[in-house]
């Protein structure tokens, strides 16, 4: 059984309907929420992505929004985490908001990446694939973290009973995670394959996808095998 808090880092409150739910919404002004994840059990502290600083954000969501209190060393402090505690991160994908130069706080975590993830970042097939990246992110993956990069290639358990899922979608190589918790037994983080309890409650993609195919399969997957759903920028994750 894994303990797991959701660590808020930032709010947007301009998404325009269209990015958050494919082809619909075209009136709307939405408000998303940000989050990376602060798991414990069996003595070991992980966290799913690394939260943001807010320059990390600047070039693409100028409109986002960090209170004071709110980055991640902030965050873990206010729980009494040490980062430098921290043994294992689960980058779901590369996107800024999941990973960012926050890493530098967590000295002697291992990194766990996706192998299409990793080479979609060194091999775009478009600028488009990597425009969301944290500044400096791509160097780094072959510099000073390559070290402490762990590159996946499909579904792992990588700890006891914490399953990493490959299944594309929203970035070529998203990795959602399913675990047990006191939700259930079977407690899935969808990472940006879901953005609300919405796109699984109306089975409706999110509007920011790299392959459509995908965010619908990963989505009926998560239905199979997983007894609770959490999305990621749902504000609701914290009740």
């Amino acid at each position: 059984m894994y303990t797991l808090l959701p660590l808020k880092v930032g709010e947007c409150h301009t998404e325009e309907g269209p990015k958050m739910f494919f082809v619909r919404d075209f009136d709307k002004v939405y408000s998303t929420y940000f989050y990376f994840w602060y798991i414990e059990g069996g003595n070991t502290r992980i966290l799913l992505d690394t939260g943001f600083d807010l320059a990390d954000s600047k070039g693409f969501m100028p409109t986002m929004i960090q209170q004071p209190g709110w980055t991640p060393a902030e965050r873990l402090m206010q729980i009494g985490v040490d980062p430098r505690s921290i043994e294992h991160i689960i980058v779901s994908h590369m996107h800024f908001d999941h990973l960012s130069n926050a890493v530098d706080l967590f000295p002697n975590a291992r990194l766990y990446m996706q192998k299409r993830e990793y080479e979609t970042a060194l091999y775009p097939p478009h600028p488009w694939f990597t425009a969301a990246y944290a500044p400096g992110m791509i160097e780094r993956l072959t510099g000073d973290l390559r070290k402490r990069l762990e590159i996946i290639d499909g579904d792992m358990e990588i700890l006891p009973d914490l399953k990493l899922m490959l299944v594309g979608g929203h970035t070529p190589g998203l990795q959602a995670v399913i675990l047990p918790t006191k939700l259930s037994q079977r407690t899935c983080l969808t990472s940006d394959i879901c953005f609300f309890y919405q796109h699984i409650e109306e089975d409706w993609p999110i509007g920011f996808f790299c392959n459509l195919a995908e965010v619908f399969q990963a989505m009926a997957r998560f239905r199979r095998e997983a007894d609770v759903i959490v999305p990621q920028h749902d504000a609701r994750v914290e009740k």
